[in-house]
Parts: structure tokens; C-alpha cells; sequence
């Protein structure tokens, strides 16, 4: 596994409510997947309209964790595989990424995986 942090920022569609900030950093605090990744809401927008429907934009801490690829030589051939995988897993309207951390994950036992490469 591929262990990578950082910051996402996205688009997310909700209504105008007074608890709007509260729902929305609940939800997203606890999404889970069987990829162990962790989101930590950072910033909420105010909401504005967006295609005739209301939208805030999140900005978030994420944890994720990808598969190894055989074809990716090295860490930093995994950098460009974080947007399409938050725009998978987090949201279709993923802004942008920041990577501040990239590295091969522990195993469940605490032990770095081998490669495959």
C-alpha cells in the first residue's frame, strides 16, 4: 500500500440551513472505505449557487491509501494517481490537491510492505 496526505479542496452540494457546517464536517469526518482513508474538514465555504443548486467548498485534510502498481517505478509516480483517486473516493468535484507526504504504508502489523516493483 501507498500512504499519501495532504490537503483537497471540493465542491459538495447542500442546502442553506443555520447547521449546515456542523452537518456537512460531521459527514465527512466519518466516511469510511475499506481503504482505511481519514478526511479532516479544515474550512467550509458560505454557501453560493452552483448549476441552479447550492454548494460550499470544503477544504480538507485527507489520509489515503492506494494500491501498488506494478508500472509505477517509483513514490513519486503515485503523486499524480491522489486527484483521481479523492475524485473517486471523497468527491466528483475535486478541486485541487496538495501532496505533502508520500510513502510506502505499514502493514496492519507495523511492518513496511515489500514492493512489487
Amino acid at each position: 500500500m501507498i500512504y499519501a496526505n495532504g490537503i483537497v479542496d471540493f465542491y459538495y452540494r447542500t442546502a442553506k440551513s443555520p447547521t449546515y457546517k456542523q452537518y456537512i464536517t460531521n459527514k465527512i469526518n466519518k466516511l469510511k472505505n475499506p481503504y482505511r482513508d481519514k478526511f479532516k474538514v479544515l474550512a467550509i465555504s458560505e454557501p453560493f449557487e452552483k448549476n441552479e443548486q447550492m454548494h460550499v467548498r470544503i477544504s480538507c485534510s485527507f489520509q489515503l491509501y492506494m494500491q501498488e502498481s506494478y508500472y509505477r517505478k517509483s513514490l513519486d509516480d503515485y503523486v499524480g494517481q491522489v486527484f483521481p483517486t479523492l475524485k473517486e473516493r471523497l468527491s466528483p468535484d475535486v478541486i485541487s490537491t496538495k501532496v505533502h507526504h508520500i510513502a510506502k504504508a505499514p502493514d496492519r502489523k507495523g511492518k513496511a510492505q515489500k514492493s512489487r516493483v
